[in-house]
């Protein structure tokens, strides 16, 4: 064998390579957005469940509720007193945790 087949041979295995090198990368950099985008998602349906509670119990905190004594019409709640601060368990102090990337 020749030493330019050698050298033709190498640069060959070189781009071939470089080629699935950038193939790779282009896949991770896919992998990682996706996995932002999935956490980002997660977040923001967390944000929207809790925002949507909250205003949905707001005419039942101000005006009282059918079925509650007349009263206690008005009433807060201890837990949604300010100086008991957010309940626990409401999921949106929750931490954030990895997002399983495949």
């Amino acid at each position: 064998m020749s030493l330019h087949m050698v050298r033709d041979d190498l640069r060959e295995k070189v781009l071939t390579l470089q080629d699935t090198n950038a193939r790779l990368l282009r896949a991770q950099d896919y992998e990682l957005r996706a996995a932002a985008l999935a956490e980002r998602t997660r977040i923001a349906r967390e944000i929207h469940d809790g925002v949507g509670h909250l205003l949905t119990r707001l005419p039942a905190a101000g005006q009282g509720s059918p079925g509650r004594p007349p009263g206690r019409a008005g009433r807060r709640h201890r837990s949604h007193h300010p100086g008991y601060g957010p309940r626990r368990g409401s999921g949106l102090h929750a931490p954030l945790r990895p997002c399983p990337v495949r």
